[in-house]
C-alpha cells in the first residue's frame, strides 16, 4: 500500500510539473514582447539562482556537486535548450512550441540505442511512421519564420532527451535540490556572455516583464524542476516524458485562451499523428 502510494504522489509530481511547464509557453510569449530571447533567458536562472544562499545552509550542498563534470554538462545542455527555444518560440505559436518540444520522448529511445545498445522496441519503429508524417504536416511548407521557429524548438527537443538521460544517471549520486541548483547556477553565468551580445537592453523594462521573469524562476524553474527530477527518481525517462506530454494540453488551452491562437485543420492531423507516434513509442514491450 505504501509503495502504491508513493508511486501515485510520484506521477503526482510529474502532473504538477507539466503544469507548471505549460504556463511557461504562453508566460515567454509574454516576456518576448519587451526582452531579447537570451537576455530574456538569463534573468530567468538568475532570479533563480538567488535561492541558493538560503538553500546551501539549510538543505546542506556537498562540494563535489560545484566540480562535477556531468552537472555542468547538464548546465551546457540547460543553456542551449533554452537558447534554442527562446530564440524558436519568437517565430512560431506557444502551443506549437509546447508540442515540439515534448517530442524529446521520441528521441529518448533512440539515444538509449545509440548509448546503450538498447534496441527499439517494435512499436518504437512503427511509431516512426506516424511521428514523421505528423512532422511533415506541421511543418508544411517548408519555408518561412513559422518554420524557422519549428525547426529551432525541435533541435531543443533533442537537446532535452540528451538532458533528461545524463539528468537520470545524476539522480543516482545526487539530491534533486543540488543537482537543480548548481545546473541553474552555471546556466546563468552561461548565458552572461550570450545576454551581453544581444542589442537590446539588458535591464528590466515593464512591469509585466519583470512579473514574467519571477513567475518562471520561482514556479517554472525551482517548483516544476523539484518536482520533475523527485518523480524521475522513481520513475523511467520515458514513463517520465509520456506524463509530460499533459504539458501539450495545458498549454494548448492556455494559449488559446490567452492569445486566441487557432490551428489549421492539418496541423490538428500532424498533431494528432504525433500524439499517436508517441503513444506507440511509450508503450511497454
Amino acid at each position: 500500500m505504501k509503495e502504491e502510494r508513493g508511486s501515485a504522489l510520484r506521477i503526482l509530481a510529474l502532473v504538477l510539473a507539466a503544469f507548471f511547464w505549460s504556463t511557461s509557453f504562453p508566460a515567454i510569449r509574454l516576456g518576448l514582447a519587451d526582452w531579447s530571447p537570451l537576455t530574456f533567458a538569463f534573468w530567468r536562472f538568475l532570479l533563480a539562482s538567488l535561492a541558493l544562499p538560503l538553500l546551501i545552509p539549510l538543505v546542506g550542498f556537498r562540494r563535489e556537486v560545484w566540480t562535477d563534470r556531468t552537472l555542468f554538462l547538464l548546465a551546457l545542455l540547460n543553456t542551449l535548450g533554452y537558447a534554442l527555444q527562446f530564440i524558436g518560440q519568437q517565430y512560431t505559436l506557444a502551443s506549437r512550441t509546447a508540442l515540439l518540444i515534448n517530442l524529446y520522448v521520441l528521441w529518448i529511445p533512440i539515444l538509449q540505442t545509440l548509448w546503450l545498445a538498447l534496441p527499439p522496441t517494435r512499436l518504437q519503429l512503427v511509431a516512426l511512421a506516424p511521428s514523421l508524417l505528423g512532422l511533415g504536416l506541421l511543418s508544411a511548407p517548408f519555408s518561412g519564420e513559422i518554420f524557422r521557429g519549428d525547426v529551432l524548438v525541435l533541435g531543443a527537443s533533442w537537446v532535452w532527451a540528451v538532458y533528461i538521460l545524463l539528468l537520470k544517471k545524476s539522480l543516482t549520486r545526487f539530491r534533486p535540490v543540488e543537482i537543480n541548483g548548481v545546473v541553474f547556477a552555471w546556466t546563468a553565468v552561461l548565458l552572461v556572455p550570450l545576454a551581453l551580445a544581444e542589442p537590446d537592453p539588458f535591464w528590466m523594462s515593464t512591469p509585466t516583464a519583470v512579473g514574467v521573469v519571477v513567475w518562471l524562476a520561482v514556479v517554472c524553474t525551482w517548483a516544476a524542476y523539484l518536482l520533475y527530477t523527485w518523480g524521475l527518481e522513481a520513475t523511467t525517462p520515458l514513463l517520465s516524458s509520456f506524463v509530460l506530454l499533459l504539458e501539450v494540453v495545458f498549454a494548448w488551452i492556455l494559449s488559446v485562451a490567452l492569445f486566441q491562437e487557432s490551428w489549421s485543420i492539418q496541423y490538428v492531423m500532424g498533431a494528432l499523428l504525433l500524439l499517436v507516434g508517441v503513444v506507440l513509442a511509450t508503450r511497454e514491450p
